[in-house]
């Protein structure tokens, strides 16, 4: 009987400081994996898991190329014989789940709007580099200062991979809730998976709640059940617009709108729509 390898990676995240500057930082250590029952982390041939965690590495990096205002970039990359070391900003903000629940799971329709642009900008600006995410949710979703989400940002890219990465790119991740059908499917899937998981995002910040339940024991095929019938909070979403969009990020995958026709949409132009008219009135009279 052919003995099971169970394989650990291990994740610390700490609270440092520069010891020049005195700014407070985050670092996020991913250790190499090793076996269960050998304290080795090179003596034994693991090669998706080492992409796995190389992986994020990768996008890291190509992040710290190509940055971008609304991605949570890492600032160092230590790659040690036996570990990798994330250096980043302190998010003293907490997660957007937390600032919706400290606002009573009401935000005003403006601060959801904003929210939503500077999340689609820069989710727009991940795929132009050929990158998925595939673990948005409101747990990694910071926001750098207490209060203010102006300064949201994504973060987390463990799970990220490039577009043409066919080792990577057709596992079932995520989290419960989030993850789009074509990835529970166990189908093709793109990019858009990570719309669909923003969609999520934005129905809980124009509701307050998620769009289907997520028991911890549930089988895929059971959350297939639940997303197939899950149902907009029509009475709690006024706008039309909102309304819209959110069906065009959790519609089927063909049909999804990308990141960059998402930002196109009127509802982001209502503002500049009632500022014109207000303005030709004021001319009329």
């Amino acid at each position: 009987m052919s003995k099971q390898l169970i394989f650990i990676i291990q994740i610390q995240i700490m609270i440092c400081k520069n010891i020049i500057t005195d700014e407070v930082l985050i670092a996020k250590q991913v250790q190499f994996p090793r076996n269960k029952h050998s304290d080795s982390y090179h003596n034994v041939k693991i090669p998706k898991i080492q992409s796995f965690v190389m992986s994020e590495a990768k996008i890291y990096m190509k992040l710290s190329y190509n940055p971008h205002q609304y991605l949570l970039g890492a600032r160092q990359i230590y790659i040690c014989d036996q570990s990798i070391i994330y250096i980043m900003h302190h998010c003293k903000g907490g997660t957007l789940y937390d600032y919706l629940i400290e606002n009573d799971q009401n935000l005003p329709e403006i601060v959801t709007k904003e929210i939503m642009r500077k999340l689609l900008e820069g989710l727009n600006h991940l795929h132009k580099l050929g990158i998925m995410h595939r673990d948005l949710k409101l747990d990694n979703i910071m926001l750098l200062r207490k209060k203010d989400p102006n300064s949201i940002r994504i973060m987390d890219f463990g799970y990220s991979t490039v577009v043409d990465d066919e080792r990577l790119s057709n596992q079932r991740c995520g989290t419960l809730g989030y993850i789009a059908p074509e990835i529970l499917n166990m189908n093709d899937y793109n990019e858009l998976c990570d719309i669909y998981s923003l969609g999520c995002v934005f129905h809980a910040l124009l509701t307050g709640r998620k769009l289907y339940k997520t028991p911890k024991s549930a089988k895929a095929s059971d959350l297939l059940i639940m997303n197939r019938n899950s149902t907009i909070s029509i009475s709690q979403i006024c706008n039309p617009h909102a309304m819209e969009l959110l069906q065009s990020m959790i519609s089927a995958a063909k049909q999804r709108s990308s990141a960059a026709v998402c930002l196109q949409h009127l509802y982001f132009e209502e503002e500049l729509f009632q500022i014109h008219l207000i303005y030709s009135n004021f001319l009329l009279f």
